[in-house]
């Protein structure tokens, strides 16, 4: 099964690096198009905005780099390997930057990393695909929380579905490396996406507008769907997208929820900048794409 899924995950791959230029230029175009946009609509100038909180998101960013780390040794262990915090810690803030370039860097970092500590293929495309899995589920389960406080009721489906996935999710990664494990990553995908809230709740702080946490976490899941759209570099312009069309359940502007995504990830993006720039200047992590 893990051979055959490594298989799959090749052609998609394959495919993946043939249309991420163009589909790329296009998601740049439409992305800054959606900024220009939203901030027309909103009547937004440069008196509305709020630095201060710029300066979480930038001290927020090596934190989200660290328990992305943190979670490649978890994965790591799963198939009976061992990586480095200092290693996981820089596959991750190098896999945030390259993932904007025209082939699926973050993914193959990822997977690379993974090999190099002896994993197979397909044990290191089964792990990564049933991780990203679990991340997705807990943070659909996550985003009904908000509907149900809005008074939707399909509220308590979004959570029954998220919750059914991070269950069937947990007993796989059980099987490879133990029920602790499983709770372990579970846990973990919970603080990550608890700082992503935070995170994107202080966006929301630098266009001067202030929204609960519970209202914030659906926008959270925004930014993994975003990430799960491999074909755009970065998942450029879809979290955004998502965001301002989901953005009337919660009682929220979609132009603010497309602006306030976009500043953490244009903030988020440069303080990674930075950290890889620290990284390859020491020139003690050997790297490559595969």
């Amino acid at each position: 099964m893990a051979m055959l899924l490594a298989d799959r995950l090749s052609g998609l791959r394959t495919a993946a690096k043939r249309w991420r230029g163009p589909v790329g230029v296009v998601a740049t175009a439409l992305f800054f198009a959606g900024m220009v946009f939203s901030i027309r609509s909103l009547d937004m100038s440069w008196r509305d905005l709020s630095f201060a909180p710029i300066l979480i998101i930038v001290l927020m960013t090596p934190v989200s780099l660290a328990l992305a780390g943190v979670n490649l040794q978890l994965v790591a262990k799963a198939v009976g390997r061992r990586i480095s915090f200092q290693d996981a810690f820089s596959v991750s803030a190098i896999s945030r930057v390259v993932e904007l370039l025209p082939i699926p860097g973050g993914a193959l970092m990822r997977a690379g990393a993974l090999m190099r500590a002896g994993a197979s293929v397909g044990e290191s495309a089964l792990i990564v695909s049933v991780a990203g899995a679990l991340t997705m589920a807990v943070a659909v389960a996550l985003a009904g929380l908000p509907l149900i406080a809005a008074g939707k009721s399909v509220g308590y489906v979004v959570i029954a579905a998220g919750c059914g996935g991070a269950i069937l999710c947990s007993l796989k990664i059980a099987r490879l490396g133990g029920a602790r494990l499983a709770l372990e990553m579970t846990g973990l995908r919970l603080v990550i996406l608890f700082v992503t809230i935070l995170r994107i709740s202080a966006a929301f702080a630098v266009l001067g507008q202030s929204i609960s946490l519970a209202q914030t976490a659906i926008f959270a899941v925004c930014a993994r769907l975003g990430s799960a759209a491999s074909i755009v570099p970065a998942g450029l312009g879809v979290s955004e997208a998502i965001a301002a069309a989901l953005a009337v359940f919660v009682d929220v502007a979609p132009g603010t929820a497309f602006l306030a995504l976009a500043a953490n990830r244009l903030i988020g993006l440069a303080a990674s900048g930075l950290i890889v720039m620290v990284i390859l200047a020491r020139g003690k992590f050997k790297w490559s794409l595969s």
